[in-house]
């Protein structure tokens, strides 16, 4: 079991993941997930939507619950496509946010 730190009981961890995160991520998210757990610690991950990181998550023995919210926009292009880009990872952060407060919320 997990000691408390400063007299603190140890909850747990929740990785926000977007679910296409790429094989160097994973392989860090679930190395250190790996060591939480034998420690006793709760390891979860919330993923936008659901992808490779799902299937790697679930198999390191994460509790994973995917929030079907797609991923976040890119910043890709010029000036003009950067600022457009603004307005919507925005309007994204507003759509999405409800939704990671809830599934926080359930774990």
């Amino acid at each position: 079991m997990a000691k408390p730190v400063d007299g603190l009981p140890v909850g747990g961890v929740a990785w926000l993941m977007t679910g296409q995160e790429g094989y160097g991520v994973l392989r860090a998210v679930t190395t250190l997930a790996g060591g939480l757990k034998r420690e006793g610690v709760r390891v979860d991950a919330l993923v936008l939507e659901d992808g490779p990181a799902v299937l790697a998550c679930e198999a390191a023995g994460m509790g994973v619950k995917v929030l079907g919210v797609g991923v976040p926009p890119d910043f890709a292009g010029g000036l003009g496509a950067k600022a457009v880009g603004v307005v919507r990872a925005w309007a994204y952060r507003r759509r999405v946010l409800p939704a990671v407060v809830e599934g926080l919320s359930g774990l």
